[in-house]
């Protein structure tokens, strides 16, 4: 059997930085569950998600749509690269993703010991960033009010608890061994194809109720734009898939993702972008990095140590990500997508107002 604890976060961290993930986890852990023990968190979980079922209950289809609507509005960077989301609301989950990672392959090839690091914390910032895009709902609580004026608080209760369990050590190690005995409960999946036939990409997406779709969908596009990370030899890219991207891998990701994310949406967020299209292409600039700068960025958002010279390459990428935009809107405007505004326009930015590490509207 394969050992499944390839890219340790003990691996590819130092020990001061892993301690500083930590002393972030622990506080998060505060924030997300307050006094809550696990088993009280586990408890107020399950009467949750019944009530948040019965609510739901009747207006599946309108919630898909809402949800598709909000991640489209958020991040307008779907509508520019015309990608597609087929989302759906229900316990099935049936998507077929992830069955390669059961065979063992007859010969495995030499990897990239450092490619497989990069995967580990691409894998961790598509999770910390899909937490932080769950709440996104909570700039558009007038359409779910109109469903049921209650069910937005517990939407936002039933994510801090879901995602704040993960900053508690005993949660983990209860959610791996339930792995080892098959048992692990789903709150929903998601995954990225490319339609050849359409030439798209497409984000399919489904989940157990409301907030938990959205996570999903952000996370299908977060790992579209995580292939950005990949070599050009499509072997070696499977088999780091094959060897990082497991289901054990998925609770400290969770854990450790959200900081990581923090700490680039930082970097990005002293640049003067005027383009939320450019917030996701900056995140594929980074993964794009050679292996040694990538870690060196990582490190340095982590420990806020973003120094000067650090500001000025993130502050020249956005300047160049924002001029090939301005030129495609010149040559292809009917090509962009008519809900998204363009820079300068004064349609309403949900994200004036939304404060992603915190999760809640200022």
């Amino acid at each position: 059997m394969r050992n499944l604890k390839e890219a340790k976060y003990e691996d590819i961290f130092s020990p001061e930085t892993l301690q500083s993930l930590k002393g972030k986890s622990g506080e998060s852990l505060r924030q997300m569950m307050g006094d809550k023990n696990l088993m009280q968190a586990m408890s107020r979980s399950k009467e949750l998600l019944d009530q948040i079922a019965q609510a739901e209950q009747g207006h599946e289809e309108n919630l898909v749509n809402v949800a598709i609507d909000i991640v489209q509005q958020v991040y307008p960077i779907i509508g520019y690269n015309d990608i597609r989301i087929e989302a759906s609301l229900g316990a099935d989950f049936t998507l077929g993703g992830g069955e390669g990672n059961e065979e063992e392959p007859t010969e495995e090839p030499n990897l990239n010991v450092d490619l497989e690091k990069k995967r580990r914390i691409i894998n961790a910032i598509t999770q910390g960033a899909s937490i932080r895009g769950a709440s996104s709902f909570l700039l558009f609580r007038e359409h779910l009010d109109e469903i049921n004026p209650e069910v937005t608080d517990k939407y936002n209760e039933i994510l801090k608890l879901s995602f704040g369990i993960y900053d508690n050590d005993e949660a983990i190690a209860l959610m791996l061994a339930m792995l080892q005995q098959g048992q692990m409960m789903q709150g929903g999946e998601s995954e990225m194809q490319y339609d050849e036939e359409n030439e798209q990409f497409v984000i399919k997406a489904n989940a157990i109720c409301f907030p938990m779709l959205v996570h999903e969908i952000v996370k299908g596009l977060h790992e579209i734009i995580g292939t950005e990370g990949f070599g050009s030899d499509r072997d070696a890219n499977k088999a780091v898939i094959d060897k990082v991207d497991t289901l054990p891998n998925e609770p400290e990701d969770l854990r450790y993702g959200k900081f990581i994310y923090d700490g680039l949406r930082g970097l990005y967020d002293q640049t003067n972008s005027t383009d939320d299209r450019a917030r996701e292409l900056f995140l594929a600039e980074v993964y794009k990095m050679n292996d040694a700068n990538f870690f060196k960025v990582i490190n340095a958002v982590i420990n806020n140590n973003v120094g000067a010279g650090l500001i000025s390459w993130a502050q020249r990428t956005v300047d160049e990500i924002l001029s090939d935009l301005r030129d495609d809107d010149v040559d292809d405007v009917d090509g962009i997508n008519t809900n998204t505004p363009l820079p300068g326009d004064d349609d309403y930015n949900p994200l004036d107002n939304f404060d992603f590490n915190t999760m809640t509207e200022e």
